[in-house]
């Protein structure tokens, strides 16, 4: 049977360096996320409503919305909303939308939501009479991997007191 070789120094605070790198690199580099819905030829009768949920991550900023609608029979109104506000709305209660538009038959624009939104952002399309339209939604926004970054530092945690251990027992292989 072989004899385990340990591994140098070197090798330990290169693997404690990365882990830990890996880690604050996690929780403080954004990067951009995209949702993306695109929708055709939707009926909806009067008296209904068209609803999609778009979930938000923790930390979240830079939110943009571009909202392509085009109503081929009818018209349509559009709410836009943070999701506690959608439960107000379904039981008839007083809500604040964060954008709301009437009468539409067309609409092409970027919403930027400033402060960010929390939690979700429920868009709501409400026709006005029987109508057919379709909908492409693009959600982009800046989030950062917060739970595999306290993975990480978990890790690299557990690596530095078990290599401050071997330090303290003498255990630890100083071979250059």
């Amino acid at each position: 049977m072989k004899k385990r070789v340990p591994l140098n120094r070197k090798w330990k605070i290169g693997i404690f360096g990365g882990f830990l790198s890996l880690s604050l690199a996690l929780l403080f580099i954004p990067y951009l996320e995209e949702y993306f819905d695109p929708y055709s030829g939707i009926s909806k009768p009067e008296g209904t409503h068209y609803h999609v949920h778009i979930p938000i991550e923790w930390r979240s900023h830079s939110q943009y919305l571009k909202i392509l609608l085009n109503v081929s029979n009818g018209n349509v109104n559009m709410t836009i909303m943070d999701s506690m506000d959608y439960f107000h709305w379904m039981f008839d209660e007083k809500y604040t939308p964060l954008f709301y538009f009437e009468n539409i038959t067309y609409y092409n624009n970027t919403l930027n939501f400033q402060p960010p939104a929390q939690i979700a952002i429920d868009f709501l399309i409400i026709p006005i009479e029987d109508s057919t339209f379709n909908l492409e939604l693009r959600f982009t926004h800046l989030i950062y991997h917060n739970n595999y970054a306290f993975f990480f530092i978990g890790i690299t945690t557990i690596l530095g007191i078990y290599y401050l251990y071997q330090i303290k027992q003498k255990k630890f292989n100083f071979v250059k």
